[in-house]
């Protein structure tokens, strides 16, 4: 029988392509034991696939068929961006992987930070390696669209970018800072 939390494991999921046992645990069922008996329930129901990651040790889920482990540390980091993101506001909207005008983030957020009345457009962008994402930004704040706050997740320096943008560490320390100076 799945539960309702099991439907918005289910749903979680879904939006976030693939997920850990930690990560779906720490998004809906806060105790591991539960979650990892209900994951289990849910694999032998075919309504959710795991695979084991063999870097970690660690189960990831996905959902139908089986798991695509490509760009698998990519997809692992947008869905610890996602539940960051939980610990620090209100998520409104949540787009993943969705095009908008030209460009294609890994994620679109619609976010208010707890103890703001602003909410902030971003778009998620996980390991920026070249410089087409870049020139696809600009493009987009030039022909009028409202222009979301690039948050690049990366350790290298974003250059010639005519928007506005916050670069955070790979490991998510600096998150709550940069987004604060929003404010």
């Amino acid at each position: 029988m799945i539960t309702e939390r099991d439907q918005k494991a289910i749903s979680f999921v879904d939006l976030m392509k693939v997920a850990t046992t930690n990560q779906i645990d720490r998004a809906i069922y806060q105790n591991r034991r539960v979650a990892q008996r209900r994951l289990a329930e849910m694999c032998n129901l075919k309504v959710l696939s795991r695979t084991k990651n063999l870097y970690s040790n660690e189960y990831l889920y996905a959902l139908g068929g089986k798991v695509n482990t490509n760009q698998l540390k990519h997809k692992l980091v947008r869905t610890d961006v996602y539940l960051e993101l939980l610990d620090l506001g209100t998520i409104k909207m949540v787009l993943v992987e969705e095009l908008y005008g030209q460009v294609r983030p890994d994620m679109l957020v619609l976010f208010e930070p707890y103890g703001s009345t602003e909410t902030f457009f971003l778009a998620v962008e996980i390991e920026v390696s070249n410089n087409t994402i870049k020139s696809k930004y600009n493009k987009l704040k030039s022909s009028g669209a409202r222009m979301p706050i690039v948050l690049y997740i990366t350790e290298k320096k974003v250059k010639g970018a005519n928007y506005d943008y916050l670069i955070v560490k790979p490991d998510l320390s600096d998150l709550d800072k940069q987004l604060r100076s929003l404010s």
